[in-house]
């Protein structure tokens, strides 16, 4: 798989970049398990492009303005139900 550093993303694995062989540091690793992790992560361009393109991926479906004015008007809608429940019980 060659880099080409471009925006063909047909080449990325599809669980970009995840593999077996990966190690994260766990809760105890400390700062020289974070360091391994780190050394690996930069030793492998392919690997850093994929979890890039997974950021990129996860930012667009999480955070666009889109998906955000969607939870918020949501959020509106929830209060405004409890709202009206409360005024009926009230009466």
């Amino acid at each position: 798989m060659r880099d080409t550093g471009g925006g063909d993303r047909r080449r990325w694995p599809a669980r970009h970049g995840r593999r077996r062989g990966d190690r994260r540091p766990g809760a105890g690793a400390g700062p020289a398990g974070v360091g391994e992790a780190l050394r690996g992560l930069l030793a492998d361009r392919i690997r850093r492009f994929a979890y890039a393109g997974a950021a990129r991926d996860r930012v667009r479906r999480h955070y666009s303005w889109a998906v955000t004015a969607q939870r918020l008007a949501e959020v509106y809608a929830e209060v405004a139900a409890v709202h009206r429940a409360s005024r009926v019980v009230a009466r």
